[in-house]
C-alpha cells in the first residue's frame, strides 16, 4: 500500500493552485475543480450506468501526488504559466 500524501505535498499543491489561479484569473478552488477534472477524472458503472468521478487528492498516495502535480505543471506551462518561481 502506497504511503498517503505528504503535508509538504498538500502545501505545494495549493500553493500551485494559487499560483496558476493568480495566472489565469481563477481562485485556488476553482484551479482545485478544474486540475482535478482534468487529470484525477475516471469513469465507473452504478446500476449500468455510466458516470463520471474524480478521485480526490485526499486518497492520493506520495507517487500518484507527484504525478499530478508534474502533470499540471506541465499543463500550465504549456499555457504560459512561468511556474512556482517564476
Amino acid at each position: 500500500l502506497e504511503d498517503k500524501r505528504t503535508l509538504e505535498q498538500n502545501a505545494r499543491l495549493w500553493k500551485l493552485y494559487t499560483s496558476i489561479g493568480d495566472w489565469f484569473g481563477y481562485t485556488k478552488d476553482e484551479v482545485h475543480d478544474l486540475m482535478g477534472y482534468k487529470f484525477l477524472r475516471f469513469q465507473r458503472e452504478i446500476a449500468g450506468e455510466i458516470i463520471e468521478d474524480i478521485e480526490s487528492t485526499t486518497k492520493l498516495g506520495t507517487e500518484k501526488m507527484a504525478w499530478y502535480q508534474q502533470q499540471i505543471e506541465f499543463w500550465a506551462s504549456q499555457m504560459g504559466w512561468g511556474g512556482l518561481d517564476g
